[in-house]
């Protein structure tokens, strides 16, 4: 009997042992496989993703605007760029940078956001072991960073020596950029901008061990559209947090959160609204939907009922002058190629097409949006019944943002790299 169990002993502990080793092994291939990515090379998707890009990329690419830099690392190793002069000159610059997968050829959709509609100067490195730059090894943006302050540098020795730089990056290249954000800075640094950065809660412990900035868990996101049209007036961090809040500031209401809960609190993204009437607010669903709007006129009442309604309906804009015009484009587009599609006379698609994108815009709109309290009338009809109107409003949604990433890092990464947001 003593034999058969020291038998049984020896067989499940050659099992544990042959487990353990596999697990090891299969870690190490995933560790390896984490930081030698594979080079991305098919790009079909970009233009299938945005195509409202296409016409822009052709452009560019046709007519040579779209140009190539190479410079060695401290290390001699290779790193390449992209980079294309403004419609116009002009000092304003932005340099971007990818994700994790990505390349200087993914980032591009960003660089017609900056370039297209903003007028900037654009330049677009590959992180070391994406795109053409070498080595194969990659560091998760700790090591990158040293080289993003050296693409600064070459940024504002490119294009003149007298820039206003925005610097943005997306998911790998967000963290490297918050981290390259903790080095001294140059004047012409105006902004930095986060999109998408890690957010799985094992992606931020691996963060914080590799850069202290992020263990203060102090992350910040930016509307690219709010910070390039009111580049040159940024609002630093740490004057967002040194504001007054209840007695306190900012961040020492935030510190003392977070010991209360237990949970971790982190500034993603803020808007400053200039009051020229009444701030009303409204907390909504366990303190998930948070709005602010300022109401010129009228009472109390209708000021709050229209805070209900922007958490409800959740509008996009004001007033369609609001509204992103790459939505409405999209918007038409997609009537146009329905209407095609159901075999509808190509004389009507146009007006087929308008009809839609103004249903778009009084959807999305919270003056013409149907009060959520009585749909016979729009909040603009309620607003003039009772002599007010709103002059801004902001909306904020717990989690906004980071529907996508609930995965592992391997998926988060894949997506990255299919889709290029975040």
């Amino acid at each position: 009997m003593k034999k058969r169990n020291k038998k049984i002993i020896a067989a499940l502990s050659a099992i544990f042992g042959l487990l353990v080793i596999g697990a090891l092994c299969w870690s190490f291939v995933l560790c390896y496989r984490t930081l030698h990515p594979p080079r991305l090379t098919d790009l079909s998707w970009l233009t299938r993703q945005y195509p409202h890009t296409t016409e822009w990329l052709d452009s560019i690419r046709s007519n040579g605007l779209l140009h190539d830099i190479v410079r060695l690392n401290a290390d001699g190793e290779r790193l390449h760029a992209r980079w294309l002069w403004a419609p116009e000159p002009t000092e304003k610059t932005a340099v971007l940078f990818h994700g994790y997968q990505g390349s200087a050829e993914t980032m591009l959709m960003i660089g017609y956001l900056f370039n297209h509609d903003f007028g900037f100067n654009v330049l677009i490195p590959d992180l070391r072991g994406h795109g053409q730059s070498e080595p194969s090894a990659i560091s998760m943006g700790w090591t990158e960073r040293t080289e993003v302050v050296d693409w600064i540098r070459t940024a504002d020795s490119l294009f003149g020596g007298n820039t206003q730089m925005v610097v943005h990056g997306i998911s790998m290249g967000a963290a490297t950029t918050m981290m390259v954000a903790g080095e001294p800075q140059r004047p012409y640094v105006k902004w930095f901008v986060e999109d998408c950065h890690y957010d799985d809660r094992r992606c931020r412990r691996v963060a914080a061990r590799m850069c202290p900035l992020c263990r203060g868990g102090l992350w910040l996101h930016f509307n690219p559209g709010y910070l390039c049209r009111f580049l040159g007036e940024a609002v630093p961090t740490a004057a967002l947090s040194a504001l007054p809040l209840n007695g306190s500031t900012v961040d020492e209401v935030r510190k003392g959160l977070i010991g209360k809960i237990g949970e971790n609190i982190s500034i993603r993204r803020f808007q400053i609204i200039e009051g020229k009437g009444k701030l009303s607010t409204y907390i909504h669903g366990g303190a998930k939907i948070g709005v602010i709007v300022d109401v010129v006129g009228g009472n109390d009442e209708v000021a709050h009922d229209v805070a209900m309604h922007i958490a409800a309906s959740k509008p996009k804009a004001l007033d369609k002058d609001g509204v992103d015009q790459n939505l409405i484009e999209t918007e038409r587009r997609v009537a146009i190629e329905k209407a095609r599609e159901n075999g509808k006379p190509e004389h009507l698609i146009e007006k087929i097409a308008e009809g839609s994108v103004n249903k778009f815009l009084k959807e999305v709109t919270l003056l013409s949006q149907p009060f959520v309290k009585d749909d016979s009338k729009s909040v603009g009809e309620l607003l003039k019944s009772n002599g007010a109107t709103v002059s801004a409003f902001a909306l904020f949604v717990v989690g906004e943002g980071l529907e996508k990433r609930n995965d592992d890092f391997a998926a988060e990464v894949a997506a990255q790299a299919a889709a290029a947001r975040a």
